[in-house]
């Protein structure tokens, strides 16, 4: 409807197609239309139900249902960079698949006629092309009698004229006020010197309106004031020629004065009359400035009028241009209705598919992988967020506000005899010692107590494998079994239970029988005994005595102890302590109690170094925690 290919080739030597400028815009329409719910509906009424979705031919709202189906199973894009519209449709059945698309093609392209038929069109251009033919015309006429009364053909030549004689007069005007000021300086001058010509004091000065009479009395006088000088050279004051001459110098300088007074008053005079034709001659030049400046207001007036005017006749003559061009196109329109041409058409008509577009196995196996993958590490991630247990050793500082000493893995061995540690495993142990030692540097600590909130968090098997650490490097160690309730370094170190801690502290045996020596270099143990263990408690006097005792012999004394809440022994065994290291399990405990643990020592004034995270759990490959 919207292309138009002329017959008449003779003009242009050749064939010459105009075309709509909006076919992007047409394409996307024609897009639209195709998924209209009325077409589709249409379709299916012509194939019919029980050919497209047997299921959903009984009940009421089958028709509905069907039309949903198809819409979601329909695909209508325009191809970019092309007058082509692509139309897919999927079905189980690849032969139903394209009898609906060819269906829909046919559907369409009589609405498409239906569409763009609209017979009121051609008449509704067409007297509007009319009413836009004689408004072009009145103005026209307009312009063309404006430009003939104000002679517009030579309108920029006036203009450049009173420019011209603007700038000439302006400059004239400032040559004449400038004279004016030089005469009233002059005047000003003359008359300020009206005294002093009357008193006599400007005898013998030249100016420019001494007349020639003047200049010869001039030089008379000098003439006689020389003579007189020449008599007294040789006569007496009172002497007739002195006196003759003086009276001459008298006559003579009172004939100047008065010829200087008369051609003094005769200057004020010229030079008056000459400052007030000048004046007048200013003010003419303003009056003739005013009447130029007021000429080219008239001609600025109008040429903004003319430019009005102009715009006014371009306006019209595009509003025309536009309806004959909108009747031509409806003319076209009217003449394809009626002669049921489209310019729409079938590139490829719909063809079953060689193979199922979907499912596509491969792409779904690839795709459950990926997505598995990044699932586990999402949930790993989502758990150390929303989780309220140590995940990490920033937990521990957020929470505790203590530092984290070391982060042990999972995978450390649970039998600390054995040492078989990995080395990153290691590595953590050797920075508990860096950390330690730096407090024991700065403050001389030397006993320290290892302990945990609750039970379970893995106390002992952190406070062995941290001195065979020690003991390794080369430092005396002991480690004491304080937790009497529940020991179990005697296990770990295969040593004998008993002469133990309280033995000693019950005053049964020696300090040399209670410390046992293990199989690793320097590593000393105290076991905690069997003697009165369930009713022993830490408050007697000689546990002063065995610490200030042992503190001789070893760079390090390190105590495990029962957890914090499930008794008092570690609150009054870390009252003798120069501090404590906490114990936390990862992803066990909460850390509101290992928090309120930490409060219950501070209470006391007991100094909490800082804390272990044990048994860290790799959820994802440490090697991914490093690069996120």
């Amino acid at each position: 409807e919207n292309i138009f290919k002329p017959t008449d080739t003779t003009a242009g030597g050749g064939d010459q197609i105009h075309f709509d400028s909006a076919r992007e815009e047409r394409i996307n329409s024609e897009v639209e239309i195709l998924k209209g719910r009325n077409i589709i509906e249409s379709v299916i009424n012509d194939l019919g139900i029980n050919t497209l979705y047997p299921k959903m031919a009984k009940g009421p709202l089958s028709l509905g249902k069907a039309t949903l189906t198809c819409e979601s199973n329909l695909s209508i894009s325009a191809i970019k960079d092309s007058s082509i519209i692509s139309i897919k449709f999927q079905h189980k059945d690849p032969l139903i698949a394209a009898q609906f698309v060819n269906k829909l093609v046919s559907v369409f392209l009589e609405h498409h006629l239906k569409v763009y038929k609209d017979p009121a069109k051609y008449s509704f251009f067409d007297d509007q092309v009319k009413l836009q033919r004689n408004s072009l015309r009145d103005s026209e006429k307009t312009l063309e009698a404006f430009k003939e009364q104000n002679s517009i053909s030579s309108l920029a030549r006036q203009k450049e004229l009173l420019l011209d004689q603007i700038s000439g007069l302006e400059i004239a005007l400032s040559e004449t006020n400038s004279e004016i000021s030089k005469n009233e300086g002059e005047l000003k001058s003359l008359k300020e010197s009206s005294y002093e010509v009357s008193s006599g004091k400007i005898m013998g000065k030249e100016t420019e309106l001494n007349p020639e009479v003047m200049s010869s009395i001039r030089n008379r006088l000098s003439e006689l004031r020389l003579e007189e000088q020449a008599l007294l050279a040789n006569y007496t004051e009172q002497s007739m020629r002195v006196r003759h001459i003086r009276q001459e110098i008298e006559k003579a300088q009172n004939l100047l004065d008065k010829e200087e007074q008369i051609y003094h008053n005769k200057a004020i005079t010229s030079i008056g009359h000459n400052l007030n034709a000048l004046k007048s001659e200013a003010a003419t030049q303003k009056k003739q400035l005013a009447i130029y400046q007021q000429k080219l207001n008239s001609v600025n007036s109008k040429e903004r009028e003319l430019k009005e005017l102009e715009r006014q006749f371009q306006i019209d003559e595009e509003n025309y241009q536009l309806y004959v061009k909108h009747m031509e196109e409806a003319r076209i329109s009217r003449a394809m209705d009626t002669q049921k041409i489209a310019n729409v058409s079938v590139v490829e008509p719909a063809l079953p598919p060689i193979k199922p577009v979907k499912p596509k196995k491969l792409l779904n196996i690839i795709l459950s992988i990926f997505l598995g993958i990044f699932a586990g590490f999402g949930s790993g991630f989502l758990f150390e967020v929303l989780s309220h247990t140590f995940n990490s050793i920033e937990d521990i500082t957020k929470h505790l506000d203590l530092p984290a000493f070391a982060a042990i893995p999972e995978f450390e061995p649970h039998n600390p005899v054995d040492f078989k540690l990995s080395p990153q495993v290691l590595s953590e142990y050797l920075r508990l010692k860096q950390h330690l030692t730096t407090f024991a540097a700065d403050e001389k600590m030397k006993t320290i107590l290892f302990s945990a909130a609750a039970k379970g968090e893995g106390t002992s098997i952190v406070i062995s494998n941290f001195a065979i650490t020690l003991a390794t490097g080369g430092d005396k160690v002991l480690l004491v079994d304080a937790n009497i309730r529940n020991p179990s370094l005697h296990k770990l170190f295969k040593l004998e239970k008993k002469d133990g801690l309280t033995e000693f502290l019950l005053g049964e045996k020696s300090l040399d029988i209670v410390i046992k020596q293990t199989s690793f270099k320097n590593l000393s143990v105290v076991t905690a005994g069997i003697s009165h263990a369930n009713f022993f408690t830490f408050e007697s006097q000689s546990l002063y005595s065995f610490i200030e005792k042992i503190k001789t012999f070893f760079d390090w004394i390190l105590f495990d102890c029962s957890s914090i809440h499930s008794c008092n022994d570690s609150s009054i065994l870390a009252e003798k302590m120069d501090g404590v290291v906490m114990v936390a399990q990862a992803e066990s405990t909460r850390w509101e109690v290992v928090q309120r643990a930490k409060e219950r020592l501070e209470d006391k004034k007991i100094k909490v170094l800082g804390a272990v995270l044990n048994r860290r759990k790799m959820h994802i490959p440490d090697w991914i925690y490093q690069r996120l």
